[in-house]
């Protein structure tokens, strides 16, 4: 169970794992029944670039119900700072290449 920081009210959290192999395991966690503009920033922004998740099921976050999205690390690299800017600010998702 992954577990969430307390007071998270909505939106998409992002969180890190290392593996055992030392690989980062990125988590993108969203609260099905609390969508906000943030949510869908960082999905058409997922979609725009067409990133797929290894995986994409519902888990129980802290006791409650999360749509998680698996991602690897070496993936993401280079979109992480604009699905962040989405989270922090629930931006509209920006077209500008990534690093």
């Amino acid at each position: 169970m992954l577990e969430s920081p307390k007071g998270q009210e909505g939106g998409v959290e992002i969180r890190r794992a290392t593996k055992p192999d030392g690989m980062i395991a990125i988590f993108l966690i969203e609260d099905p029944a609390k969508s906000v503009d943030g949510d869908r920033a960082v999905r058409a922004y997922l979609d725009e670039w067409e990133l797929t998740p290894k995986w994409e099921q519902d888990l129980p976050v802290d006791g409650q119900p999360r749509r998680v999205m698996y991602f690897g690390e070496c993936y993401l690299r280079g979109h992480m700072e604009q699905i962040e800017k989405l989270v922090k600010q629930d931006a509209p998702a920006d077209k500008a290449q990534p690093r």
